[in-house]
C-alpha cells in the first residue's frame, strides 16, 4: 500500500515535532515535554596499569614516576580480590584518575566446589588444592582418604551425626566418625595475608560410592576479615605521604 504525498510530509512533519523538546511554563515554572539529559566531556585519563599481586600495589604507590606529582592517592580495596589505585578529585567534572588494577592472582572463590556432593577421590583433590592445610583440612583428608567404594554410611538418631565405614589395613574394616563441622581456609584473597577461615559443614551419602559434600555457611565475615587483613597489609607497607587506604 503506497501513501500520498501529503500523508508523507503529514508522517515527516509529526517525527520534526517528535524530536523537537518544547518548553512549557506552569505557574511560573519552566517545564520540558521530554527527559534531558546532560552531556558530561570527560578529562583525558591515563588507561590503568594491571598488577596481580599486594607487592606489585606497594612498589607501584612507593616507586612509580607515575604518581611523583600526583598529590593525594586513594588505595580502595574494593572486595577481597580487587584493589584500585585512584586520584584525588580534579577537572570540571569532578572525575578521578584509575592509575592502576590489582586483582589477586590464584584464589579458589569460583573453583572449589561447596554445597554439592562429589566422590572421595575429588573431594581429596579439591582439600588439597584450594585450601590452606590446616588441621581441619588435613584430618578430613586422612579421614575420606580410608573411605573405599563398598563403604557404607550410617545416620545417627539425631540426624547429624554420621559414620561410615573404612579400611584399617590388612583387609580390616572399621567406623568413623566424620566430624559435623570444621574449619576450612579457601584460598579466597591475595596470597601475601592470611586467608581467613570458615565453618563448614560435612556430610556423606551412598551413591555409586560414598560421596561427601561440605556446605559452607552464607556468612560474609570472612569477607570483613579478608578485607581487613589486605588494608592492615597495605598500611605496614606503604610508604607513599598522603595516600589514604580504604577498605
Amino acid at each position: 500500500m503506497s501513501l500520498e504525498g501529503g500523508a508523507v510530509d503529514q508522517i515527516k512533519k509529526l517525527a520534526q515535532e517528535a524530536q523537537t523538546v518544547q518548553q512549557i511554563q506552569i505557574d511560573g515554572e519552566t517545564y520540558t515535554d521530554k527527559m534531558l539529559h546532560r552531556v558530561r566531556e570527560k578529562d583525558d585519563e591515563p588507561a590503568a596499569i594491571s598488577i596481580g599481586t599486594l607487592q606489585g600495589v606497594i612498589d607501584y604507590v612507593n616507586e612509580s614516576e607515575d604518581l611523583k606529582d600526583e598529590g593525594q592517592l586513594y588505595v580502595i580495596i574494593e572486595n577481597p580480590t580487587s584493589i584500585k589505585i585512584r586520584s584525588a578529585l580534579f577537572g570540571k567534572q569532578q572525575q578521578r584518575k584509575c592509575f592502576a588494577e590489582c586483582k589477586a592472582r590464584g584464589t579458589s572463590q569460583e573453583n572449589h566446589v561447596i554445597n554439592e556432593f562429589m566422590p572421595v577421590e575429588q573431594a581429596i583433590i579439591m582439600l588439597k588444592t584450594y585450601f590452606v592445610p590446616n588441621d581441619d583440612c588435613v584430618n578430613i583428608v586422612n579421614l575420606i582418604s580410608t573411605i573405599s567404594s563398598d563403604s557404607s554410611v550410617e545416620q545417627s538418631d539425631d540426624g547429624m551425626a554420621q559414620r561410615v565405614v573404612v579400611e584399617e589395613g590388612l583387609g580390616r574394616k572399621g567406623e568413623a566418625e566424620l566430624p559435623e563441622v570444621i574449619t576450612l581456609s579457601p584460598y579466597r584473597t591475595f596470597a601475601e595475608v592470611e586467608q581467613p577461615s570458615s565453618p563448614y559443614c560435612v556430610r556423606a551419602k551412598k551413591g555409586r560410592g560414598v560421596e561427601v559434600a561440605f556446605f559452607a555457611s552464607n556468612s560474609t565475615q570472612w569477607m570483613v576479615e579478608a578485607t581487613q587483613n589486605v588494608a592492615k597489609y597495605l598500611k605496614e607497607n606503604i610508604k607513599r605521604e598522603d595516600t589514604i587506604i580504604i577498605s
